[in-house]
C-alpha cells in the first residue's frame, strides 16, 4: 500500500481526526515488524487512531484508525479505515482489543501444536 492509498483509506473526505505521512511511516514500520514476527509465528499487535470521542448526545464522528496483527498461521492482517468513535474512543482492530488478541493467539497456538 502506498502513502496516497493509505491516506485516502484512513482520511476519506474528512478534515478532522486525520492521519499524515508520518502515520504512514509508522504503519510501514509496524508492517515490517509484523513480517518478522509472522515468519517466526510470534504474536504481534499494534494499533492507533487519530483520536476523538463521541459525546453524550450521540454525536456521530469518525476517526482515522490503523493497525496490524499477525495470526498463529503466519498471516499478517493490516487494517486501515475510518470507524465511528464511541464514548470510549475508536473500536479496536481486533474484536475485544489487544488483550483478547493475545488470549486468542495463545489458545489457537496451543491447538496447532
Amino acid at each position: 500500500m502506498e502513502c496516497k492509498e493509505f491516506l485516502e483509506r484512513a482520511n476519506g473526505k474528512c478534515r478532522t481526526r486525520v492521519f499524515s505521512a508520518v502515520d504512514y511511516d509508522d504503519f510501514c514500520t509496524a508492517l515490517m515488524t509484523a513480517v518478522s514476527a509472522a515468519s517466526k509465528r510470534e504474536p504481534f499487535y499494534v494499533e492507533w487512531d487519530a483520536g476523538g470521542v463521541a459525546n453524550s448526545y450521540k454525536y456521530a464522528t469518525t476517526t482515522a484508525r490503523c493497525g496490524v496483527y499477525t495470526t498463529p498461521s503466519g498471516h499478517i492482517v493490516p487494517v486501515v479505515d475510518r470507524p465511528a468513535a464511541r464514548r470510549q474512543g475508536a473500536s479496536c482492530i481486533y474484536s475485544g482489543g489487544e488483550r483478547s488478541y493475545f488470549k486468542w493467539f495463545r489458545e489457537v497456538s496451543d491447538d496447532i501444536r
